[in-house]
């Protein structure tokens, strides 16, 4: 393992150098100097991200040293989970009802939503984060925007820890499936959940919002008890069109893909990261 000796001497080595840039006569361009110091600090920072947060990887490092090179001024984060609830070999998903996109309005997705925060005023002063421009985005959920893209990290970090931030997805569950009558409430009011594993994609660029997105997906299991099972094979035989069963191989190869209607329905593109 690295010791900290290295990391103190490669911050004493940038910050050498970052001074050596700007005092170096060899690159009189100023824009030139500026994108020396840019490519410099992205490296130290990188280092540094890794060391606080492992699984961030280099391709998403560049792609936020890329921001700073266009001059964006602000990375968009989205961070939520998603539960796999299934029955025999085939997996629950729910009506998309959000009027703000045509494209999602009538496709099908896995249970689930963004993160709530609490304490969203002093924690994005904190963070320096600002509400997402979304029409559906409450403030205290994890859509906002990063005044500084590299502050990542340092969310990141905070982000593991849960901290001020909802920590089991039975709300979402609860609005999606009991609320409307979907599940009934007296059998699947006391339901758990097992944390499965973490999809963090890399920062790539929103055509739809015009900024670089970083997202997160935490994926959950619903553990159900045996009554529980039985009464959604029941739901399965009744048609419904707030939900659909499909099964592993049709989630795989259609997540994202708009086809005719005769070959199943149309499902949201993260829909697969709950297989």
């Amino acid at each position: 393992m690295i010791g900290w000796s290295f990391w103190v001497t490669l911050l004493i080595t940038t910050g050498l150098l970052l001074i050596s840039v700007n005092a170096t006569e060899v690159i009189t361009n100023p824009s030139l100097k500026a994108a020396a110091a840019f490519l410099i600090t992205g490296a130290f920072s990188w280092a540094w991200g890794k060391l606080n947060a492992h699984h961030f990887s280099p391709l998403t490092a560049l792609k936020l040293l890329k921001i700073y090179l266009r001059f964006q001024s602000k990375l968009r984060i989205s961070f939520a989970y998603l539960v796999r609830v299934k029955v025999d070999d085939h997996y629950v998903l729910i009506r998309n009802h959000k009027q703000t996109d045509k494209n999602l309005s009538q496709k099908y997705q896995p249970v689930g939503g963004v993160f709530r925060m609490f304490g969203q005023e002093r924690l994005c002063r904190e963070y320096g984060m600002i509400d997402d421009v979304m029409a559906d985005s409450p403030s205290d959920d994890f859509r906002k925007r990063l005044k500084n893209p590299f502050s990542i990290f340092k969310i990141l970090k905070w982000f593991d820890t849960k901290e001020h931030v909802e920590s089991a997805p039975f709300r979402e569950f609860y609005e999606e499936l009991i609320e409307p009558g979907i599940l009934p409430v007296d059998l699947f009011a006391s339901v758990c959940f097992e944390k499965v594993r973490v999809e963090k994609l890399p920062a790539v660029w929103s055509k739809f919002l015009r900024i670089y997105e970083y997202k997160i997906f935490e994926i959950y299991e619903a553990k159900l008890s045996d009554d529980q099972v039985n009464a959604l094979r029941q739901l399965m035989t009744k048609p419904n069109s707030e939900c659909v069963f499909l099964r592993y191989d049709y989630i795989k190869n259609q997540s994202g893909k708009d086809h005719d209607l005769s070959i199943g329905p149309l499902i949201t593109e993260h829909s697969h990261y709950i297989l």
